[in-house]
């Protein structure tokens, strides 16, 4: 809340600076203005752009861009300069039309990054609050056990589909597996993950899963984009995008972002929706490789396949 006070106060401190400018006569003070001038356009700027994701920064500069064509357009226009006025007006159409296409590019969109650069907050992937055309379709769990087997980092998050089928046991089974062969396996309960809060961290410690394979729920936000698998296991609603969209039916729940992972499989036992009944389109994304049927009798399966690979 405190960078939104900090942006307005400093447009406003600008605007005024720009008017007492205006009014002045050529002079020292009008020279001591714009260097004033000049210094809190940079730091509004640095406040804008500072806190945006690496994956913003191209869209946020090209739309500076813009800002900077328009700037010669009113140039211009207090000088009574036709080729200046003509000048900007084309680089500012120009430059509107890369920042669509880079947005488009980033899978992000012009008014995102102007919301995240006035919040401070990374601006979602529009994938992640839409469905996509694609059908999820489940294949064997044989098929997907290739991608666990020569993984090097794995994140499991297990749901209450997990418990239903009182799959404990073979998960952890599944996760000793894998780390005896070298592989770096961590798991990644969401707060709300199971009926009542801590429901899935007691069946974990039943199975004897370790306390220190347990992540930290405060680091769980980025650990997904170093993650060679994110395993999913009965969980729904605690892993569906449509949690990060603010006006959206599951606002609020912050769901774990599995998507960021270079592969994610997702155990389910159908297409159904969750406990809040709300479709989830992850299922529909491109990285995604659903295994539909029992969660016990899927990661028997997926043992038996990770130990013949």
């Amino acid at each position: 809340p405190q960078q939104p006070r900090t942006q307005a106060a400093l447009a406003a401190a600008l605007a005024v600076l720009v008017l007492v400018v205006g009014s002045l006569e050529d002079g020292a003070f009008a020279r001591l203005g714009l260097v004033g001038i000049a210094l809190l356009g940079i730091a509004l700027g640095s406040l804008m752009v500072l806190p945006l994701a690496a994956s913003d920064v191209t869209i946020a500069a090209a739309a500076l861009g813009v800002a900077a064509a328009l700037s010669t357009m009113l140039v211009g226009a207090a000088l009574d300069s036709e080729p200046m006025l003509l000048a900007g007006a084309v680089a500012a159409a120009s430059g509107w039309s890369i920042a669509h296409m880079v947005a488009r590019g980033e899978d992000r969109t012009l008014a995102a990054v102007v919301r995240a650069a006035l919040s401070g907050r990374a601006s979602p992937p529009t994938s992640r609050l839409r469905s996509t055309p694609r059908v999820p379709q489940g294949v064997p769990a044989a098929d997907a056990a290739l991608p666990l087997a020569y993984a090097r980092r794995v994140v499991i998050v297990p749901g209450y589909g997990l418990a239903s089928a009182q799959a404990h046991h073979s998960l952890a089974a599944l996760g000793a597996l894998l780390t005896s062969r070298g592989t770096e396996v961590r798991y990644a309960v969401h707060p709300l993950a199971g009926r009542t809060p801590g429901h899935i961290g007691t069946l974990l410690a039943e199975a004897d899963v370790a306390y220190g394979e347990l992540l930290d729920p405060d680091a769980l936000g980025g650990v997904f984009s170093e993650t060679d698998v994110a395993l999913v296991v009965g969980a729904n609603d605690v892993v569906n995008p449509v949690g990060l969209d603010d006006g959206g039916p599951l606002a609020g729940i912050d769901p774990l972002e599995v998507d960021r992972a270079r592969r994610v499989i997702v155990l389910k036992r159908s297409l159904r929706p969750g406990h809040a009944g709300v479709d989830n389109p992850l299922l529909r994304s491109p990285q995604v490789t659903l295994v539909l049927g029992d969660a016990g009798e899927s990661l028997t399966a997926l043992i038996g396949a990770v130990s013949a690979a």
